[in-house]
């Protein structure tokens, strides 16, 4: 079974002409949020047909409400191993309001180790397509026989009907069957958003199939595409993506982003690095300190690198509000 939670925020917008609220001489008005958090109470006991009748009940509640505006939604599916192939399509049916008014996604299959490939053909077409305006999407998935396909259908639909999209995160944590190419057209898809997207998180730990070119291509598109952006994480754990070449053209591409205000780099357990490489990189990363208001960067588990180590290069970085060095 599962848990429907409901939040409501208030955002008070001046100058608008429906249901005023007078103060002084200016007129301003409530702006109603809702957010909606599917959870589910027992992972292991979770069907298709469970899925379906949840999304039954989500429809009811925000028709109750009348909700004409902004809608936060996150589906949680963590550890649902008995889903395969859910109707997405009755989510769209019994929430029209969705297509107008939603503003922010978050989809969590991490541990849906059974899902069927049509069911993210599904998603994509069926739901993602009609998304516009949203503002933030967030997809994580951990495990299963995720490809470049999948991938690419979806981030297809929204490099292309928003046109807002501020911040987008995606993890793929031990998807194995993702490669150079799945990177490459994710990038190409967020690269759409490059005049609104704030923030950007990626997580590709522990993915076999990707080679150091992923990362290069990574370090390229940055530089290249999003110069706007303000707040990056990149997590390449466990992997053989991340060598001295690729980690310090990957330093050299953030140093060129000026808008650049919060950066998290985790490559934690990458044995092919060493602290002279990490030393280089602060060195890199040193010329823009002014700028940071959060760095973190984590190395734990990288080969000939001890706290002492970690500690020498921590002052250089003094000024900044908030720095983590692991």
């Amino acid at each position: 079974m599962f848990q429907i939670q409901e939040k409501k925020s208030y955002r008070l917008i001046r100058h608008d002409k429906s249901k005023t609220v007078k103060n002084g001489r200016n007129n301003y008005t409530f702006l109603t949020k809702k957010l909606f958090n599917i959870m589910p109470m027992r992972p292991e006991l979770i069907t298709d047909g469970e899925v379906n009748k949840t999304f039954q009940r989500l429809g009811q509640r925000i028709r109750v409400h009348h909700l004409k505006s902004d809608l936060q939604l996150r589906l949680g599916f963590e550890g649902c191993t008995g889903i395969r192939n859910f109707n997405i399509r009755k989510l769209q049916d019994q929430i029209p309001a969705l297509q107008k008014c939603q503003e922010k996604l978050a989809l969590n299959f991490s541990g849906c180790e059974n899902l069927e490939e049509s069911l993210m053909k599904s998603l994509s077409v069926n739901y993602l397509k009609k998304l516009a305006g949203i503002k933030e999407y967030k997809f994580y998935f951990n495990g299963g026989s995720m490809t470049d396909i999948e991938v690419k259908r979806l981030t297809h639909y929204i490099g292309r009907s928003s046109k807002a999209l501020q911040i987008a995160a995606f993890s793929f944590y031990r998807c194995f069957n993702i490669t150079d190419l799945g990177i490459k057209n994710l990038l190409k898809r967020l690269s759409m958003q490059r005049s609104s997207l704030k923030k950007l998180e990626l997580d590709f730990s522990r993915c076999e199939g990707l080679t150091p070119a992923s990362l290069t291509y990574i370090a390229s598109r940055l530089k290249s595409d999003f110069k706007k952006l303000e707040e990056l994480e990149l997590a390449f754990t466990i992997c053989n993506v991340v060598k001295k070449e690729t980690l310090l053209y990957l330093g050299t591409s953030i140093a060129q982003m000026k808008s650049i205000k919060k950066l998290k780099l985790n490559f934690s357990y990458c044995e092919e690095i060493n602290k002279d490489d990490l030393k280089e990189l602060c060195a890199i990363l040193e010329a823009n300190v002014k700028q940071y208001k959060e760095l973190v960067l984590n190395f734990t588990g990288c080969k000939y690198m001890s706290s002492r180590d970690k500690a020498e290069l921590r002052p250089q970085f003094a000024s900044i509000p908030k720095f983590i060095l692991l």
